[in-house]
């Protein structure tokens, strides 16, 4: 999993030694795009929501999604407390 880096300095005291070396030698323009990322700040709900059908089908299956355009259950109620995926007989009957 990559880790995330907020600018260059903080990707480059992440970095052993010999990948630093190289970082380093970047051209000025190439070490200002580490900082120029944009934080997130949509949920996963909302992006989810902008998607079309075959996508939400696919993410959530036909049943749960239909479930969740109701408004039955939010995404949060598709899992327990120990984060395991709940059966559609458990959603369905919460």
């Amino acid at each position: 999993m990559c880790p995330i880096v907020r600018n260059y300095n903080d990707l480059v005291g992440r970095l052993p030694p010999r990948q630093k070396e190289a970082v380093q030698a970047l051209e000025p323009e190439e070490k200002a795009r580490f900082g120029r990322a944009k934080p997130l700040t949509e949920s996963y709900d909302a992006w989810l929501k902008r998607q079309d059908a075959s996508t939400q089908v696919q993410v959530l299956g036909v049943k749960r999604r239909q479930l969740w355009l109701d408004g039955t259950i939010d995404l949060a109620d598709l899992i327990d407390q120990r984060l395991r995926p709940l059966t559609l007989a458990q959603l369905q009957a919460s």
